[in-house]
């Protein structure tokens, strides 16, 4: 098992590249790791979480659940007229989420393949225009 570290994930949405590093914050019940940035609160902080259940025997597989969540925060554009701005609050939360299930007979090699396989799978153009573009393979 891995210790709880700083994960850093990198993108390049707007043309430059950008590294996220997030920060551990607890392992248990979940691990949690967020995006520390002074300026937004945390409920506006990007933040990952990895569940594990072990298997209980029979054919009940071991699952992993993984998601990735990024907050987009609400513009506060003016102030009342006593002067008053409302804080910011989050208008939306965008997720990716993976699970995975792996059955008990499976060995640490199905597990590699399996998960580079999916890291490969979002780097597909067509899985990457159906995300990035709600448009449905045709």
């Amino acid at each position: 098992m891995a210790a709880i570290a700083i994960m850093s994930l990198s993108e390049a949405s707007t043309g430059v590249a950008v590294v996220h590093t997030f920060t551990p914050k607890a392992t248990n019940p979940m691990a949690l790791w967020r995006q520390d940035v002074a300026s937004v609160p945390v409920s506006g902080s990007a933040f990952v979480t990895i569940k594990v259940k072990t298997s209980k025997g029979g054919d009940s597989p071991h699952r992993i659940q993984i998601e990735l969540a990024d907050p987009v925060m609400e513009a506060t554009l003016n102030q009342n007229a006593a002067g008053y701005t409302a804080p910011p609050k989050v208008a939306y939360i965008s997720r990716a989420r993976t699970d995975y299930l792996l059955p008990l007979r499976s060995t640490a090699i199905d597990r590699k393949r399996l998960r580079l396989m999916n890291v490969a799978l979002h780097s597909d153009p067509q899985v990457a225009d159906t995300v990035d573009n709600v448009a449905a393979p045709y």
